[in-house]
């Protein structure tokens, strides 16, 4: 934020880079919320879903990683745009395997502890997931504008 307060020209709106400094500031902060809660659950064995969605979570953060990497391009958009799609893809799949495992807990677990924590860390996992998809679609929203 220092740096871009300190700049006279910038590579596109001032108001979009904030918007998407901020988007990926969200990313980090729900998965250290994940990790946070991982520890002051005390989980001790590691769930397949959860698994499933942290996979997920990493391959939206490539796709992100891929994109930026790019993001010079901006005008050729097509290489940017595939990520975008990529990105909104993953967090579709990552929303089955969420209710999927919600599901699941509801109908087997009968602890009602275990429940709660789990319902915690699935919600978490996919706010992660929501966190990627919108800094997908903030860039696409960027795209739109200088394409």
């Amino acid at each position: 934020m220092k740096q871009l307060n300190g700049s006279f020209v910038t590579p596109f709106d001032r108001e979009d880079i904030y918007a998407l400094t901020k988007e990926i500031d969200d990313i980090v902060d729900s998965l250290e919320e994940v990790a946070n809660r991982f520890l002051i659950f005390e989980v001790k064995e590691m769930r397949r879903e959860a698994v499933a969605m942290a996979d997920i979570i990493m391959q939206s953060i490539r796709e992100l990683k891929n994109l930026f990497d790019h993001f010079s391009e901006i005008k050729k958009s097509d290489y940017i745009m595939e990520k975008i799609i990529e990105v909104n893809r993953l967090e579709n799949e990552g929303d089955v395997i969420y209710r999927r495992a919600l599901h699941s807990l509801f109908k087997l677990e009968k602890d009602p502890i275990e429940l709660v924590k789990w319902k915690h860390i699935y919600e978490q996992l996919e706010a992660s997931l929501d966190s990627c998809e919108n800094v997908a679609n903030l860039v696409e929203g960027v795209v739109m504008k200088y394409a």
